[in-house]
């Protein structure tokens, strides 16, 4: 019995464990949210840099140890190497951060015993690569696993994914005038590689580039007459799409999509305040 149907008995204190794991679907769901819409702005050019000067050092450090546990838990091996002396650069911390997620979360779900987390300056360059020790991208992928919703026929390990991270994270690297791109380690395992421009920290700070949201963009979508926000619920599982829907709708207006594709084009016509996306 689905985990929404065992709390409409009412006794919420017996169902911890569905709370649980409500929460913890509701977490990714979020993270999938913001990656879609965020890249839905980027499409559309109205992308924020928000510029200032940051130690890179203590950037890597930080999703180093954010992936610390999870890489203990399977038993890999994380190691990071950084410059020294520390690396001081005008760059879009939210954006270096999101990027770095999505390549340890995807090193995660790959590697075979190691993750290995570096930083270097190159060319004017600030390069940052993750590499692990997992399946090498085959040749004729390299730029295709780049592109939305593109996944690797015949994954052996047949891993969850949206295929979404890769293309938002190359997105991301583009809209900081920067590349994303993979490289196949000599034995096992590939190396995703991250260049953004070095703006020294002793530069002067660029004007912000800003796009307002509101510009030339409005939903086609009807509006409900009570102005109530917005839900768009993307399940393949029409039994559990109809079922959170109906646990939705008394609160917000609910459209619903039964795969990626069929969500962004959606998204392309409205703004959702919230999207709830399963994947399995």
């Amino acid at each position: 019995m689905p985990a929404l149907e065992k709390l409409r008995d009412g006794k919420i204190e017996e169902h911890g464990k569905h709370l649980t794991l409500i929460e913890k679907n509701v977490s990714y769901l979020l993270e999938i949210t913001n990656q879609l819409l965020d890249f839905q702005k980027i499409e559309n050019k109205k992308m924020k840099l928000d510029l200032k000067r940051h130690d890179i050092n203590a950037i890597i450090k930080d999703i180093a140890e954010q992936f610390k546990d999870a890489a203990s838990i399977k038993g890999l091996e994380l190691s990071v190497s950084l410059p020294a002396p520390e690396m001081e650069a005008i760059v879009d911390n939210d954006i270096i951060r999101k990027i770095m997620v999505n390549l340890m979360s995807n090193a995660l779900k790959y590697a075979a015993s190691m993750i290995e987390l570096s930083l270097k300056e190159s060319d004017g360059h600030i390069v940052i690569c993750v590499s692990n020790d997992g399946p090498r991208i085959p040749e004729g992928q390299k730029e295709k696993i780049f592109q939305i919703f593109y996944q690797i026929p015949d994954d052996k390990k047949q891993m969850p994914g949206t295929g979404i991270g890769l293309a938002f994270s190359k997105s991301l690297a583009e809209s900081h005038q920067g590349t994303l791109s993979v490289e196949n380690l000599p034995s096992s395992g590939c190396s995703f590689i991250l260049s953004l421009p070095l703006k020294r920290a002793t530069e002067k700070l660029p004007e912000t580039e800003s796009h307002p949201e509101s510009e030339g963009f409005e939903p086609d979508l009807p509006q409900t007459k009570n102005k109530r926000h917005t839900v768009l619920i993307v399940e393949d599982n029409i039994e559990l799409q109809n079922e959170i829907r109906e646990a939705l709708e008394q609160w917000y207006k609910v459209y619903t999509a039964g795969n990626g594709k069929e969500a962004l084009e959606k998204l392309k016509r409205m703004m959702p305040q919230t999207l709830s996306s399963a994947t399995s």
